[in-house]
């Protein structure tokens, strides 16, 4: 198991994954749930910056358990 880290915290409520990479592929979105899942955060976005144009993936934590009422 190695070390992780998340690339940015917008607002302490949307995680940003940065990539640069052909393709954003189902490991990308897998890291972005794990961080969800660790931080107990609901939003993830993944963004590729690697291949002919710009690619986002929105990644929800649909079993995070909500900090506010």
């Amino acid at each position: 198991m190695g070390l992780h880290k998340i690339d940015l915290i917008v607002d302490e409520r949307i995680i940003l994954e940065l990539k640069a990479v052909a393709e954003i592929a189902p490991v990308h979105r897998q890291q972005a749930l794990s961080y969800l899942k660790a931080t107990g955060l609901e939003l993830a976005m993944v963004i590729n910056f690697g291949g002919n144009r710009l690619q986002v993936a929105r990644v929800v934590n649909t079993k995070q358990k909500r900090k506010f009422a």
